[in-house]
């Protein structure tokens, strides 16, 4: 991960893009969990929180490096 994406003409570092996206799938996440209720059954929500983040951002970068299967 150390190239650059071109993002309507502004070069940005990939871990930047992959974070954003990872962001937006982890506030789509955080609204089934919300609507299932789950996250009720923890003690601290914002650790479940980061940790869905870390996830996404973990997928997100290994399909960006390995593709789609």
């Amino acid at each position: 991960m150390t190239g650059e994406i071109d993002v309507f003409g502004v070069l940005a570092p990939e871990l930047l893009v992959y974070a954003i996206t990872a962001l937006l799938l982890q506030a789509l996440l955080n609204r089934v969990i919300a609507a299932l209720r789950i996250d009720r059954m923890f003690w601290h929500p914002p650790i479940l929180e980061l940790c869905g983040f870390v996830i996404c951002l973990g997928g997100v970068a290994a399909v960006a490096h390995w593709g789609w299967p």
